[in-house]
């Protein structure tokens, strides 16, 4: 849908042309924009979930690109996430994550469900080991 729009509203109108590169939740594309893209022409962009950008810096096991050296546009979208626990467990609040293992699962080892996890345990404390694929 972007793609669509956004070529109206850039400098020129560039005609847009959708590369569509499926796998790791966007981790492929974006290792393709800064290993390959980048070089070759200087404009291409990547769209991809809020957290996957920062893959490398939370010891993400696929992102081959340095978030520092991305050029970071915006977001078209507002993403929620919310951590739900089932009721007759002991876990109510952020800070009872803190005090005890809280197991999750995801997908893949490179979706946000696993990165999302991986930082609230770098920057907040938390102890949960999310293991992709249960």
């Amino acid at each position: 849908m972007l793609a669509r729009h956004i070529g109206k509203h850039i400098p020129g109108e560039p005609r847009i042309i959708v590369q569509n590169m499926p796998g790791a939740d966007g981790i492929t594309a974006l290792n393709h924009i800064f290993a390959v893209a980048h070089r070759t022409t200087g404009r291409c962009s990547s769209a991809t979930y809020n957290t996957v950008p920062l893959d490398p810096l939370f010891d993400g096991p696929a992102g081959r690109y340095d978030p520092f050296k991305l050029s970071w546009i915006g977001s078209i979208d507002k993403q929620i996430n919310v951590c739900v626990a089932w009721a007759t467990k002991r876990f109510k609040t952020l800070d009872d994550a803190m005090r005890q293992e809280m197991m999750l699962s995801s997908a893949g080892a490179t979706g946000w469900r696993t990165l999302l996890p991986r930082m609230l345990n770098n920057l907040a404390g938390t102890q949960i080991p999310c293991r992709h694929g249960l």
